[in-house]
């Protein structure tokens, strides 16, 4: 339900409280209360859960890139290892040009698998901090819709003392 939403509903409902009684009154704005509570609570809860799901999805994006770029590096390794072994028997000039080829590859392969950790790091960073002000945005609006209802109800107390006209 978005503030505008919210904010008619609100004034709908004070209207209808301006033509009940002054017990209906009563019990209107307590309704009115009660219901701006509850949603306030919905929206926070909601907010949590969407923070603790965005941060979870981030853990698990980060992981996953972790986990893939030691295993990139892992099997770069065990590749080079291999190679390495199978030329051990060429010549001493072949054995120098592919240990240097190797090792070249071995250093792509560590920058490559930093890089994605790097990124992933700074994904999962940003999705924690979107989710941070996804819940700051709406603890702020329910702010103003308990401040409306706060009105509201001190609006409709306020009249049951005033004589009718």
């Amino acid at each position: 339900m978005n503030l505008t939403l919210k904010i008619s509903f609100l004034f709908v409902l004070t209207l209808s409280m301006l033509a009940c009684s002054n017990s209906d009154q009563k019990k209107a704005a307590d309704q009115a209360q009660k219901a701006a509570d509850a949603a306030k609570q919905a929206a926070a809860d909601a907010a949590d859960k969407t923070k603790q799901a965005t941060s979870d999805a981030a853990d698990a994006a980060k992981n996953a890139a972790s986990n893939a770029a030691d295993a990139t590096k892992d099997a770069a390794a065990k590749t080079a290892d291999s190679a390495k072994k199978a030329t051990s028997d060429a010549v001493d000039a072949t054995r120098k040009g592919f240990d240097a080829a190797t090792d070249t590859t071995k250093k792509a392969y560590d920058k490559t698998a930093d890089a994605t950790k790097k990124a992933a790091d700074a994904t999962g960073d940003f999705v924690k901090n979107a989710a941070e002000k996804t819940k700051e945005a709406t603890a702020n609006g329910m702010k103003a819709v308990q401040k409306t209802a706060d009105s509201t109800k001190k609006a409709v107390t306020g009249a049951k003392d005033e004589p009718p006209k």
